[in-house]
């Protein structure tokens, strides 16, 4: 996979027009496929200027969202070994309903819209996605309080 391709995102210079420049605290990039994570946290940090924090699982996910202060958002793997994307949502909205969350799926056929609303899930990306898609589905995570009203 040529990833310069597929995520279209060379040269990027966006984050002031975005909206969406920092300086501000940081966001979970969380995915199991470390090629696809370094992508993802990327590509997010040239489109908005944000940090940060690469997770290879739900659980250290949860970890660092325990132990890190300042996280402002979440992009996570729908399907991951040990605690997937949803699970790792629904926790997190538990204890942050306001946090801005975004699902990232292969296989976003089949989704239930209630369960999305409940795990807190305000954006679903598809992959493969362009940069342009990514930077509309986190415009689309601030810029809503759940899921379904972005729909």
């Amino acid at each position: 996979m040529d990833t310069h391709t597929s995520l279209n995102c060379y040269p990027v210079d966006r984050g002031a027009e975005s909206g969406l420049e920092g300086p501000r605290g940081k966001w979970l990039i969380v995915d199991d496929d470390s090629l696809i994570r370094s992508v993802i946290a990327l590509a997010f940090e040239d489109l908005t200027k944000f940090g940060t924090i690469e997770c290879e699982s739900g659980e250290t996910a949860w970890e660092a969202w325990k132990g890190v202060r300042g996280i402002e958002g979440i992009i996570t793997d729908r399907d991951m070994p040990g605690m997937n994307g949803l699970e790792l949502a629904a926790k997190i909205h538990a204890q942050n309903p306001e946090m801005p969350i975004v699902l990232v799926t292969a296989r976003p056929e089949g989704l239930d819209r209630e369960e999305l609303r409940e795990c807190g899930i305000r954006s679903v990306l598809a992959k493969p996605f362009s940069c342009d898609d990514l930077l509309s589905a986190l415009q689309q995570s601030m810029q809503t309080t759940t899921w379904l009203a972005a729909a």
